[in-house]
C-alpha cells in the first residue's frame, strides 16, 4: 500500500530504521509493511495528508463549557 504523504512516508521509513536496528515498531506493522510505505515515490504527494470524514461519521467538535446552566 502506497503513503498518502510526505509525512506518512517518512515516518514510516523511520520506523523501519527503528525496526531494523532491533527496536519494537510503533505502528505494530511488519518489515514488509512498512517497507511498502517508505519505498513510494514523494513526487506528487502532498506534505500532509487531507482529512476526509467516513459516511455517517459526526463531527466530534468541542462543546462549550460557558453555556449558563438553567435551574
Amino acid at each position: 500500500m502506497p503513503s498518502k504523504s510526505k509525512r506518512q512516508q517518512g515516518y514510516m521509513g523511520a520506523d523501519l530504521a527503528r525496526v531494523k536496528a532491533g527496536k519494537p515498531s510503533k505502528t505494530g506493522m511488519s518489515v514488509d509493511q512498512l517497507g511498502d510505505f517508505a519505498a513510494t515515490p514523494t513526487k506528487g504527494l502532498p506534505e500532509k495528508a487531507s482529512v476526509s470524514k467516513a459516511k455517517g461519521e459526526k463531527n466530534q467538535g468541542v462543546k462549550s463549557t460557558n453555556v449558563a446552566k438553567k435551574k
